[in-house]
């Protein structure tokens, strides 16, 4: 009877023991978080805010309600001085007779890579997003994904881009240059009708350019609207028709000019670049890059972009050669300076990545009827 009495005393000890060994191990195992039950984590850093994207990693954010003042304030960057050479009077003319080769963003209310365009067509950054929380325990670190290569993307591509340069009315006594380089402006408005009517979408050569180096979609009928030497009536025709269209154009400055009689003042680029115009490089003044010394190209090509930057607070990446005139030493500047493509005035709207930095233009002529412009925009090679 003693003896098993002292058996089951003894049992009940044990199973005790094993009791409280049990929820000893169980306060040491893992949750499935990761975390150690019972142990305090170290505190996880916050994750860094902020929008990358491929071009514009330098852009200043600007209101959509900033004013123009504000903007145009910006001092005009300190350059080294102008080098010791003449500059020729030529500011304005496209200086090439009409060859036998004849010379060649949609934005909507859609987002973009820079951004969302409002329906007032302003090209806005997307802060938007949702909130960030501290987190609160530390996780287990996922596996190292597993490094793809980036798809080659450097097949030729037709994207028609057109060049004008006036859109108004001729002036008394215009040469044959002027009524050559002139679109009258209900010309221009029936051209952008057919356009639209035809389904054509407007893009920038930023969105050419990320085709190539991001693999980003272009649209089924993608167009490239450009204006070279920045006229004042690019501003009171262009800007205009392009906004009623909800289309976009890119726009070459020569940044001398800019502010002289016959040309649009800063106010005008400001007005135009917040409204989701895009603004780009002509150089300072019209000269013949190709004909230049390394010194000069080089105070044409960065002057100009510095300027641009100073006033409208973003990035400058695209180039327009005036007259069409380059080397392969003027392609290096631009380069050097961080240029990403350039325009050309050679005939032609199929494009590949090599012929970045001399991509072909469709001239639009003051002389084009809508059948002539029709012919262009769909056959040219």
């Amino acid at each position: 009877m003693h003896a098993r009495a002292a058996h089951a005393s003894l049992s009940l000890i044990l199973f005790v023991l094993l009791f409280i060994a049990f929820f000893h191990v169980a306060e040491r195992v893992v949750a499935p978080t990761g975390l150690v039950i019972g142990e305090q984590p170290a505190a996880m850093a916050m994750p860094p805010a902020g929008i990358n994207h491929l071009y514009d990693s330098g852009e200043v954010a600007a209101s959509i309600d900033e004013t123009a003042r504000a903007v145009i304030s910006a001092p005009t960057p300190a350059t080294t001085g102008e080098p010791a050479q003449q500059v020729a009077p030529i500011i304005g003319q496209d200086g090439a007779a009409p060859d036998t080769a004849d010379p060649f963003e949609r934005s909507t209310n859609v987002t973009t890579q820079r951004g969302t365009l409002s329906p007032a067509g302003r090209l806005q950054e997307d802060l938007s997003g949702p909130e960030r929380r501290p987190v609160r325990y530390a996780l287990i670190a996922p596996p190292s994904p597993t490094a793809l290569p980036m798809p080659s993307l450097a097949g030729a591509v037709r994207v028609p881009i057109l060049m004008y340069h006036h859109i108004g009315d001729l002036p008394p006594g215009a040469d044959a240059i002027r009524r050559d380089l002139t679109v009258s402006p209900a010309a221009f408005a029936q051209q952008m009708d057919y356009l639209s009517d035809s389904h054509y979408q407007t893009i920038g050569l930023g969105d050419l350019a990320d085709y190539w180096f991001s693999g980003k979609p272009l649209p089924v009928k993608p167009i490239i609207l450009t204006f070279d030497d920045g006229y004042d009536d690019n501003y009171t025709y262009a800007y205009a028709i392009l906004r009623r269209h909800e289309f976009m154009g890119t726009f070459f400055v020569l940044t001398d000019a800019v502010g002289n009689a016959g040309y649009l003042t800063w106010e005008q680029i400001v007005v135009m670049d917040r409204h989701g115009m895009d603004i780009e490089s002509h150089g300072r003044t019209h000269d013949d890059l190709a004909a230049s010394s390394k010194e000069w190209a080089t105070w044409q090509i960065a002057g100009s972009r510095n300027i641009l930057e100073a006033k409208l607070g973003h990035q400058i990446r695209f180039y327009c050669y005036p007259s069409g005139r380059y080397t392969a030493e003027t392609i290096a500047i631009l380069k050097a300076n961080g240029y990403v493509s350039a325009v050309s005035t050679a005939y032609g709207a199929t494009h590949d990545k090599a012929s970045l930095f001399n991509l072909t233009r469709v001239r639009v002529r003051g002389s084009d009827s809508l059948q002539e412009f029709i012919v262009k925009v769909t056959t040219a090679p």
